[in-house]
């Protein structure tokens, strides 16, 4: 096992941890002080003493080392120019905090700061060469007038606003 990981490099790890989503990453961050590094520490018991958390989310997280590669992800966002903000951190936008189980983070490529405006262009993930032209389109306008492009990169009219 590594050593322990800081807190910002916990947040990453249960960020990137398949089969938990926001809600579960709320509640056990909740039930363990809000401490993701208590998270990531607790015994599979105790993981699973709150709401949601079954066998798999609690291998997933007493195991994360098997499922996530802390050293190989912050090399390759370090090459990419990309952080990651907790939602504990000060650049966390605002807004986001004020939804129902926003995200524990998210990653950032650049300098933008979230009190500026942006904008979110999504849609379907199968698209036509014309859906793909049009979302590029505005995704370039758009960001030529100083609008933040925001989604989640899913393939498809995500990435081609990008």
């Amino acid at each position: 096992m590594p050593d322990e990981p800081s807190e910002q490099q916990a947040f990453l790890i249960l960020n990137a941890l398949p089969n938990i989503g926001p809600i579960t990453l709320n509640r056990l961050l909740a039930e363990l002080g809000n401490d993701p590094r208590r998270v990531l520490a607790a015994s599979a018991s105790r993981l699973e003493a709150v709401k949601g958390v079954g066998p798999v989310i609690s291998a997933t997280v007493t195991r994360w080392c098997e499922h996530f590669d802390l050293g190989r992800e912050e090399e390759r966002m370090a090459r990419a120019g990309v952080s990651f903000i907790a939602s504990r951190d000060p650049g966390y936008p605002p807004l986001l905090k004020e939804i129902n189980d926003p995200p524990i983070g998210l990653y950032r490529r650049g300098g933008y700061a979230f009190t500026q405006p942006s904008v979110a262009i999504v849609g379907s993930r199968r698209t036509t060469l014309y859906g793909q032209a049009t979302a590029k389109r505005l995704g370039a306008e758009l960001a030529q007038r100083g609008f933040c492009i925001v989604s989640g990169l899913a393939r498809g009219i995500d990435t081609a606003a990008h």
